[in-house]
């Protein structure tokens, strides 16, 4: 047993499933952990508002960590503690850079807002929730008045090892290119981590680093899995996930995350 106080869930291929769902048995789980006095965050590359249904079937009872750890926000009042965003001069290069490529399809995240120079998908292809989906020739104007929490590209799968690359060189160290998933490349402040923003909301909460637990399964999870005082990563984990835990789930298929939840937290054998 582990005397954890927060739990901290990455969401797609954590506890969101293919079809969008959260298992009966994930969400109690982490019913029974808040009951048992735990607080439970989720810590997702997602804007707030497109992150409260889903928090709230995880019984979460605290601040949120969104688009990647540069926000900290309460999800019923959307207030924000912690905001990080990239420099604009550094998101109008790399929106450059991406347009470069006709089939990559880039996507500026701004609070509750998403920038686009056309609308090729519904909103439902780019989050959970309804958003505000602003239409403008050109990115590097519309940066003035929506600030880049991060940028996002949609592309295909077999196309993801370019753009990384091809990002990476673009911003030459100033900001963090990771693969969130096979269709995403996200690029993001380097201060605006998981691992940074679990932090941040453990100290909030007064809660130690050995009493926070964190689930996640892809390579953005990797800050916080190393952070937290126990990781644990998914068995359909990236290899860089699997490195950073100290204790490797199930598969999502299988309820990995309350797996975790029952014998670390819960006492379950």
């Amino acid at each position: 047993m582990h005397d954890i106080k927060l739990i901290a869930l990455d969401l797609d291929g954590t506890v969101l499933r293919r079809d969008r769902t959260i298992s009966a048995r994930v969400s109690e789980a982490t019913r029974e952990a808040v009951a048992q006095g735990c607080y439970v965050t989720i810590a997702t590359g997602r804007m707030p508002i497109s992150a409260r249904e889903v928090a709230h079937s995880l019984n979460v009872n605290t601040y949120i960590l969104c688009q990647h750890g540069g926000i900290l926000a309460n999800i019923d009042t959307f207030d924000v503690s912690r905001r990080i965003t990239l420099e604009r001069e550094v998101a109008c290069e790399a929106l450059t850079t991406a347009q470069a490529h006709p089939r990559w399809h880039p996507v500026v995240f701004s609070l509750d807002s998403i920038v686009v120079t056309e609308q090729r998908f519904p909103s439902a292809n780019y989050s959970l929730g309804n958003i505000n989906i602003v239409v403008s020739p050109d990115f590097c104007a519309a940066l003035g008045t929506h600030a880049a929490d991060k940028i996002l590209l949609m592309l295909d799968p077999s196309e993801s090892d370019q753009a990384l690359r091809v990002m990476a060189e673009c911003v030459h160290g100033r900001a963090q290119v990771v693969q969130s998933s096979s269709k995403l490349v996200e690029i993001t402040s380097h201060e605006a981590t998981k691992g940074t923003a679990l932090a941040q909301l453990a100290m909030q909460l007064g809660i130690p680093r050995e009493c926070v637990m964190a689930i996640g399964d892809h390579d953005n999870d990797v800050s916080m899995l190393a952070w937290a005082g126990l990781g644990i990563a998914m068995g359909n984990a990236s290899p860089a996930a699997r490195a950073a835990a100290d204790w490797l789930a199930p598969t999502i298929d299988e309820d990995g995350a309350a797996v975790a939840i029952e014998t670390f937290v819960l006492g379950h054998r």
